[in-house]
């Protein structure tokens, strides 16, 4: 009887670390192997990110977010684009789109960044570097500023 318990909790241990292993979640590359049937939409969307990805440098977070947002639509489960999303809203925060945007601007675009960012860094663990890296950058850009 004693074995019986025991290979019940060792296999039970066994099995449930596999499941939540299997439940994490993963990060799914704009790539034509995981939408083989959208092909079509799929081109559609990397332009929408070239787009995105060319607003970012021009700082233009409004537009880059708008195209953002549309690929996200596509596939929410991209550690990039969520990354990107976060980092377009945190840059936006305090100025006039911001607030033309959203009532609450500044408390709701830095809790929707963090939202972003935080599943990005669910998606993809080495997204956590970049996350640092840009809350460094701004708190090196707000001291030297005082």
């Amino acid at each position: 009887m004693a074995y019986i318990r025991y290979m019940f909790r060792y296999w039970g241990l066994k099995l449930i670390l596999i499941f939540s292993f299997s439940l994490e979640s993963q990060n799914i590359a704009f790539k034509g192997k995981h939408f083989k049937d959208k092909k079509k939409e799929l081109k559609l969307i990397s332009n929408e990110i070239k787009a995105g990805n060319s607003a970012i440098k021009g700082k233009s977070y409004f537009t880059a977010l708008d195209h953002f947002f549309r690929a996200q639509d596509f596939n929410p489960h991209n550690a990039l684009n969520n990354y990107k999303i976060g980092y377009c809203l945190f840059h936006m925060v305090g100025t006039e789109l911001d607030i033309s945007w959203d009532s609450n601007h500044k408390q709701a675009n830095v809790l929707q960044s963090l939202q972003y960012l935080e599943k990005a860094k669910e998606l993809d663990s080495l997204i956590d570097k970049k996350i640092h890296s840009l809350f460094y950058l701004e708190l090196s850009y707000q001291n030297s500023i005082e």
